[in-house]
């Protein structure tokens, strides 16, 4: 089943006035698909985290570690992960 996360700042909408107007960047939200484990002692789950509204391209972090392109983890064992998203402006989801 898939959950959706929302990103509220303490800006919910940010304005960047340029030559031609402005523009509004939508808040970034987090759509998780979750595969669990097959059994407690096997790194069988999976997830995978789709990002969107904000401005793309997404970069994904799980469990506090490095950021990167690939929206996808696998060979996960059972337990609690954390899962982070940020776009092209800076736009942070963070803490689920």
């Amino acid at each position: 089943m898939a959950k959706t996360f929302t990103f509220f700042s303490k800006i919910l909408v940010f304005l960047f006035f340029l030559s031609q107007g402005f523009h509004v960047f939508s808040q970034v939200t987090l759509e998780v698909d979750v595969k669990d484990a097959l059994c407690f002692d096997s790194a069988t789950g999976s997830l995978k985290a789709i990002g969107k509204g904000g401005t793309p391209p997404y970069l994904y972090s799980l469990n506090n570690y490095s950021y990167q392109k690939e929206d996808f983890f696998d060979r996960l064992p059972v337990g609690e992960y954390r899962i982070r998203v940020v776009d092209k402006q800076g736009q942070m989801l963070r803490n689920l």
